[in-house]
């Protein structure tokens, strides 16, 4: 029951953290006249030639695409300590499958 609440908090928390972000960067998006957003690359992401609308866009759809990856690793560490050796297992190969796509990816 802890483990559901945790893991409840946890993707209500990425939500909302990226409404937030993505309502900011359109907000001033549309504040400063600009109908597109630029393309932002991850290790970009906080580069001072973006504007912060960029910045705020590019941060919540980083945050959006981590949230279930928490999950995963929040899941490994909660089986863990209830010594549930099968989803260990299985959530461990999840997280080696998401390290494996984002470095093959280019992060």
């Amino acid at each position: 029951m802890v483990n559901r609440k945790i893991i409840q908090f946890l993707l209500r928390s990425g939500l909302t953290l990226t409404v937030l972000l993505l309502s900011l960067g359109i907000s001033i998006h549309l504040l400063q006249g600009q109908m597109q957003a630029r393309s932002v690359k991850l290790f970009h992401l906080l580069s001072p030639e973006l504007t912060i609308g960029d910045q705020l866009l590019g941060l919540g759809v980083l945050i959006l695409a981590m949230t279930p990856a928490l999950r995963v690793l929040t899941l490994l560490v909660l089986w863990m300590r209830e010594k549930d050796w099968k989803f260990v297992g299985i959530s461990g190969l999840v997280v080696l499958m998401l390290i494996i796509s984002i470095y093959l990816g280019g992060g």
